[in-house]
């Protein structure tokens, strides 16, 4: 359930990424011959340079990021679509650029959705410099839940980054990421 590790290049790990477990995951789904074509939505407020670097070239692979442009990793791989963020988006910013950015990818279809749901997004984030609220992050999650239910694509959460001050926030973000996967796919 932790994962999003998804800094760690081809052969070296970086930014408390040892390896990557959603570009593993792709490549052993695609050889496996189990899924044609992944989605991987990356909401933490770092950019998944690692994925970019290990999956933007395999064509089965299409990666949505939003991202904070002026935060770590300070060298971005850009991905055909990458949003990058001001320092303090807020809550209504950050959810028109993640509807735009679902709508350009209604129309393909996928197999899969892996979501990196990180909370450092967070305005009392340590780590992250935008600024949603706990009701921000739960409409993210509602809003990338109801993409993958309207479509019946299944998808794999990993919860990502999340380093508030005080860490009860980080908790409880993550715990609003499952009441709100919860509410929308009525388990």
């Amino acid at each position: 359930l932790a994962g999003g590790t998804h800094h760690a290049g081809f052969d070296e790990g970086e930014g408390f990424c040892a390896f990557n477990d959603f570009a593993i995951c792709c490549l052993k789904l695609l050889q496996d011959k189990k899924v044609k074509k992944i989605l991987i939505i990356d909401l933490d407020v770092h950019q998944g340079n690692g994925n970019a670097s290990l999956l933007n070239d395999n064509n089965s692979v299409t990666i949505f990021c939003i991202h904070s442009r002026k935060n770590y990793p300070f060298r971005k791989v850009q991905t055909p679509h990458s949003i990058s963020l001001e320092d303090n988006t807020k809550d209504k910013e950050y959810l028109d650029c993640l509807n735009k950015g679902l709508e350009s990818l209604k129309d393909k279809n996928f197999d899969i959705i892996l979501y990196q749901a990180g909370v450092d997004v967070l305005k009392e984030d340590s780590l992250g410099n935008l600024s949603l609220t706990l009701d921000g992050v739960m409409e993210r999650d509602r809003t990338v839940f109801n993409f993958s239910k309207s479509k019946n694509i299944p998808l794999a959460l990993v919860l990502g980054g999340g380093y508030s001050k005080p860490i009860s926030s980080t908790v409880k973000a993550h715990l609003n990421t499952y009441i709100v996967a919860k509410e929308v796919f009525n388990f």
